[in-house]
């Protein structure tokens, strides 16, 4: 993971600076929410797994949240308790942890089944995994190739077609949600593609495309173009 991991230290820069502040902020806490409930289901002892800079701390800085990323460079900026870690072999005991939360972490990992293997040993029993992650479709596909470039991306990043058919090896699903079809392209990347900066009535067009977004999702024909899924499940 040699280049996934320079990919990743030079990231850091731009998550602190750019990413996490103004309207990228606002969108992903908006992502953050929806997958904890508001933090809800954050429950007792939280591994925040690929933690990066740490905005799940800072979104909830009072709950027990442990992370773990690969990444020093990251590290350094996470204000919260966090250590250096791979998320397919996971330095802690089994049985630890009453929450799981990693997003937007697997499709960058070479063998993401593993990192669940990981995340099932170290979960208590009836414990809670949150993850948020790239779905595959043609259309984010195409998106993708035209933004993947540069030293922002390495072989590994990916999508998957089918989440939701890996995770239940595992455990048991309790939600799936399709997520992403305008406002994950146009306000989740400041840092590579800056649209939101162009787009007039930035609050009033962030409040339309998480609208038009959530009726999407309720599609069926619809909803597997989206850019990304969430799948709520528990250890049992």
């Amino acid at each position: 993971m040699t280049q996934e991991l320079e990919v990743q230290d030079n990231s850091a820069k731009y998550y602190e600076e750019q990413r996490y502040v103004g309207t990228g902020l606002k969108y992903h806490k908006y992502i953050i929410d929806r997958m904890t409930q508001n933090g809800t289901l954050l429950k007792g002892k939280i591994l925040d797994v690929g933690c990066g800079t740490g905005i799940l701390p800072r979104l909830y800085p009072t709950k027990d949240i442990i992370g773990v990323d690969a990444s020093r460079e990251m590290l350094k900026y996470n204000p919260g308790l966090a250590v250096h870690g791979n998320a397919e072999a996971l330095d802690f005991n089994p049985d630890m942890f009453d929450t799981v939360f990693c997003r937007s972490v697997l499709h960058h990992l070479p063998n993401p089944e593993q990192a669940l293997v990981e995340f099932r040993r170290v979960l208590k029993s009836g414990g809670n995994l949150l993850l948020w992650e790239t779905n595959k479709s043609w259309l984010a596909t195409f998106i993708r190739k035209l933004t993947q470039h540069g030293g922002r991306f390495s072989e590994y990043h990916t999508a998957f077609s089918d989440l939701p058919k890996l995770v239940q090896k595992y455990f048991k699903i309790e939600k799936v949600k399709y997520q992403g079809f305008l406002s994950y392209p146009l306000f989740g990347f400041p840092d590579i593609i800056p649209i939101a900066d162009y787009i007039p009535f930035g609050n009033t067009a962030f409040k339309i495309c998480n609208r038009v977004d959530d009726i999407l999702s309720l599609t069926p024909i619809l909803r597997r173009m989206s850019w990304a899924i969430q799948v709520t499940a528990k250890k049992v």
